[in-house]
Parts: C-alpha cells; sequence; structure tokens
C-alpha cells in the first residue's frame, strides 16, 4: 500500500510493513524536513499576477507549509495570494510596496477566494491564522502594525492599534478587513512635520462616526489618534473618539 499524506501539512503516513530498507529516506524528507518548515520556515513567495496561489504539493516542500511568508512582487500593484483550503498560522510579511491580501482558495492551487481575506499593507507583517475558509488577524501580545507614508492606507487589524509614522502626502485611508463584532482599533497618525489633507472611505464597510468628526488633516507635528469599533451588523469601522496632542 502506498504511502500517504495528511490533510493538513502533507506529511508522510507510512504504512506498518512497508518502506523496508528505505523508511529513512521516507521519514527525512517527507516527514522531519517538512515538519521544520511548517514550524519555523520561511518562504519567499514571488509574484507575478493579481492573483496567485501558492505551491501546495503533499509529502514535498512548498511555500505554503512554511510558517513565515515573505512576499514580494513585480506586479507594480495590489496583488493577492492563495492558501490552501486548509486550517494554518502564518506570520506574513510583505516586503513589497504594494498592499497584498491573502486568502484560502476553494481548491488547492485555485485563485477563487473560500471566504473572508486579510489585507498586509506594504512594508509591514502581520500574524494571522486561518480555519481553511476564513482568514483572521490575531490579536495579542504583539507590537502595533504601522506604516511611514502612503497615498492609500488601508490599516491592518490584525492587532490593536495601526501607525502613520511620518505621513508626507495626502492619503486615502481606505476600508479595512471587516473584523469581529466590537473589535477596537485604533488610528495614530503623524505628518512629516507638514499638515496633510485626510480623506476617508466612509461607503459601507469604511469609517462612519458616531458622535464626532473625521479629522480632514493633521497638524504638523502633532499625533492624531483616531479610535473605531467594527459593527458587524451595520458593516462599519465606527469612529467614536478623535483626539489630537496639545
Amino acid at each position: 500500500m502506498a504511502t500517504s499524506a495528511t490533510a493538513l501539512l502533507g506529511l508522510a503516513l507510512p504504512v506498518t510493513g512497508t518502506l523496508s530498507g528505505t523508511w529513512g529516506d521516507t521519514v527525512n524528507t517527507s516527514i522531519t524536513s517538512l515538519v521544520d518548515s511548517a514550524v519555523a520556515g520561511v518562504a519567499t513567495v514571488s509574484v507575478t499576477s493579481a492573483n496567485q496561489a501558492m505551491t501546495a504539493t503533499v509529502l514535498a516542500a512548498n511555500e505554503a507549509r512554511n510558517a513565515i511568508i515573505k512576499l514580494t512582487t513585480t506586479t507594480t500593484a495590489a496583488f493577492a495570494v492563495y492558501a490552501p483550503p486548509t486550517s494554518k498560522v502564518y506570520v506574513l510579511w510583505n516586503a513589497s510596496s504594494y498592499p497584498a491580501t491573502i486568502y484560502n482558495s476553494t481548491v488547492s492551487g485555485n485563485t477563487t477566494p473560500a471566504g473572508l481575506g486579510i489585507l498586509v499593507p506594504a512594508g509591514t507583517r502581520a500574524f494571522v491564522i486561518t480555519d481553511g475558509t476564513n482568514f483572521y488577524g490575531a490579536t495579542g501580545a504583539q507590537a502595533a502594525n504601522s506604516v511611514t507614508t502612503s497615498a492609500t492606507i488601508t490599516p491592518l487589524i490584525s492587532t490593536p492599534q495601526y501607525s502613520v509614522t511620518a505621513l508626507a502626502e495626502a492619503p486615502l485611508f481606505a476600508a479595512p478587513a471587516p473584523g469581529v463584532d466590537g473589535q477596537r482599533l485604533v488610528l495614530r497618525i503623524l505628518d512629516n512635520g507638514t499638515s496633510q489633507t485626510l480623506l476617508w472611505t466612509t461607503t459601507s464597510g469604511g469609517y462612519r462616526v458616531i458622535g464626532t468628526s473625521l479629522p480632514s488633516a493633521t497638524v504638523a507635528s502633532k499625533v492624531l489618534y483616531v479610535a473605531l469599533i467594527y459593527n458587524a451588523q451595520a458593516v462599519f469601522w465606527d469612529v467614536v473618539a478623535v483626539a489630537l496632542q496639545n
């Protein structure tokens, strides 16, 4: 009987009594080495199209099995990558200059989203989990995500705070990914010493003010905070407080 593979990581399941005299190669290449990459491996995924599936072979090395996924691209635009439809924990490192979104495929190897994705802004890192259908940001004891400056800013929701550290242009704050109902997110915005105009996405999924007003510009060299709560029923990130450094 042929060696089969586990459903989640594609590791070898040798049949008792088989592989006489050859079991060492199977264990080393199809179990031990693959577990090593799943726990601590880094895969650099070079993205060449707007939608690209990560390799996901069984019983052999592949991109999707690795613990850390480093994304680069030649697309010169936002792009999406697709993991196989199995549960997994990833550290995503968007080393490109463009926003990246990760989804589960409906079938391993295709580029049809099975459910919700997670957007990772250019130059940032995120700790995410998936149940095989939807990706979720994993909150906890992590450093906040940040970006220096960008013409379009899509806050990452995988940590409680998203920071803009030296804004040098007039950005559009795009809608973040959907959160869990009641999820909190704080935006901390600082310009590069020059006041910058701020634009906000206020359509469904974007920002809706509750008892306050969205800031229209930064004040030079002053920290600006915008506090958000996700309203899953209304499908908005409700803006509940805005505060400016004295």
